[in-house]
């Protein structure tokens, strides 16, 4: 579940009156993001000073309340401090948070669209405890505190979290295209036969300075990442830092190029892992 940790703005001139005692400081979109063109936004913030805190409100554009929070002021800007209410269009609840100083603190619940709980945790000062957690039927996916959640998503992956004793032991991703698990936390990570002195090396000796970059006197590093897979494989490349598009390709080259790793491992079996690393791109003196 997402937390719903505000985006804070400096202050801005006062536009309009929204309720009783209310100003509308800012429109936004979907993210919660500041727009300039109020045609274009999905909600919009109002603030309400009282004696000892600051009541921040969004609405939905036809000015039902999406979201109330206690905030307090430091500077020119807020930052969330005591409980935090979300809600849907349908006016029923959304979420239930508490916030210390902008961190999630104490009981925390969510609820879907019919006002059921979906999951509730409760943060402590070093760790987050998985109180429930419910599928979209009202099963408890974390009997005895114990079993797998989902708990995101982007175009490749779905997230995983494995509880145990209702505490996070450890995250893994799960592809969408051909099903393959990404995990975190490794009994042993993957390893480049030979070491980092080979494994330098074999980059070194794939790695070509293109002229152009050269000629241009630009020098500094390309951050990549991949994927090790079970066969010790890499794959799936990505420039994280761009330096130049030629240096760039030259590093995916190398890396796409380097022999066989020895995969991770984990529960005892061969584990696909993900790497990150810079390759740099120095000139001589």
């Amino acid at each position: 579940m997402k937390k719903n940790v505000i985006l804070f703005f400096a202050f801005l001139a006062l536009t309009a009156k929204a309720q009783t005692g209310e100003q509308i400081t800012d429109y936004l979109d979907g993210n919660k993001m500041a727009v300039a063109d109020r045609t274009t936004a999905v909600y919009y913030r109002t603030i309400d000073k009282k004696k000892d805190v600051m009541l921040v409100r969004d609405y939905f554009m036809l000015g039902k309340l999406q979201m109330v929070a206690e905030c307090a002021i430091s500077g020119d800007s807020w930052y969330q401090h005591g409980k935090c209410i979300t809600y849907y269009e349908n006016g029923m609840v959304s979420s239930e948070e508490n916030f210390d100083h902008n961190q999630p603190a104490g009981t925390q619940k969510w609820y879907d669209e019919n006002g059921r709980l979906q999951q509730e945790m409760k943060y402590l000062a070093d760790r987050e405890i998985f109180v429930h957690v419910y599928s979209k039927n009202g099963e408890e996916m974390l009997p005895n505190g114990k079993g797998i959640v989902k708990y995101d998503a982007d175009e490749s992956y779905d997230k995983y979290k494995e509880i145990k004793d209702s505490i996070c032991v450890s995250h893994f991703d799960v592809s969408r295209v051909n099903g393959d698990t990404l995990y975190y936390e490794l009994d042993k990570p993957a390893t480049y036969k030979g070491g980092d002195k080979a494994l330098a090396r074999d980059i070194a000796s794939k790695l070509r300075y293109p002229a152009t970059a050269r000629r241009m006197g630009i020098q500094g590093s390309v951050a990549v990442s991949f994927i090790v897979d079970k066969q010790g494989e890499v794959r799936d490349i990505k420039v994280l830092k761009s330096l130049h598009p030629e240096c760039d390709a030259e590093a995916v080259f190398a890396v796409k190029h380097l022999a066989r790793w020895v995969p991770a491992m984990h529960h005892g079996k061969p584990a696909i892992s993900r790497f990150a690393m810079p390759i740099n791109f120095r000139l001589g003196r």
